[in-house]
């Protein structure tokens, strides 16, 4: 539980300016983190620590007018403080916005992602605004928000652990693909290698 609480304190402070991780930026504060490192949260249009895994991948493809009214409905229902920064964010910022906007409709529009953002981002917000609350409490009323706090920090914890374990379950596929494709590709050496042959020579046109 202590872990689970420091773990919790320090995601909701905010981040200091500068150290690349504000609403607007992707990453978990440090410049030039790796895609894989960076993670989603409900105060930014990007990644933040705890959230869905992010492998690399190219750009995502633009996001429609119908996709982008969908989807802002969604968050305007399950998560209205986003809703707020996005709209905020469209009208100071557009360039940004719809940058932003395609990653979030990649992981709305996959079920499992979409649970798993939601539980992560809700528990995110409800640790901030309970620490929040436990600085201005009063004296008498500090152990009932402290209480309140711990069972959020905890949920945190468990939306953490459990994005983890599913970036692991990923990774681990991804890895049982690799080494299908290299196993096949060893057996094909001969058959590939003289194909690459005579495209250098000039006999293929096609590569393979």
């Amino acid at each position: 539980m202590i872990l689970a609480l420091t773990a919790a304190a320090a995601w909701a402070q905010p981040t200091p300016p500068g150290a690349g991780g504000d609403d607007m930026t992707m990453g978990e504060g440090a410049p030039g983190a790796p895609r894989g490192d960076r993670r989603m949260g409900p105060g930014g249009l990007g990644l933040r620590p705890g959230g869905m895994p992010d492998g690399p991948r190219g750009p995502e493809p633009a996001v429609t007018e119908d996709q982008e009214r969908e989807l802002l409905a969604f968050l305007k229902e399950n998560m209205p403080k986003l809703h707020d920064r996005l709209s905020k964010a469209k009208q100071d910022s557009p360039m940004m916005y719809h940058h932003r906007l395609p990653e979030l409709w990649q992981k709305y529009k996959d079920p499992e992602i979409r649970e798993r953002f939601l539980k992560h981002a809700k528990a995110l917000e409800a640790v901030r605004e309970l620490s929040a609350q436990y600085k201005q409490a009063a004296a008498k009323d500090k152990a009932a928000v402290k209480e309140k706090l711990a069972k959020a920090g905890s949920e945190l914890f468990d939306a953490d652990l459990s994005n983890k374990e599913h970036q692991l379950k990923k990774m681990q596929e991804d890895i049982a693909k690799l080494k299908e494709k290299i196993a096949r590709r060893r057996q094909l050496k001969e058959k590939i290698v003289a194909k690459r042959i005579e495209q250098l020579t000039g006999e293929d046109d096609d590569w393979e």
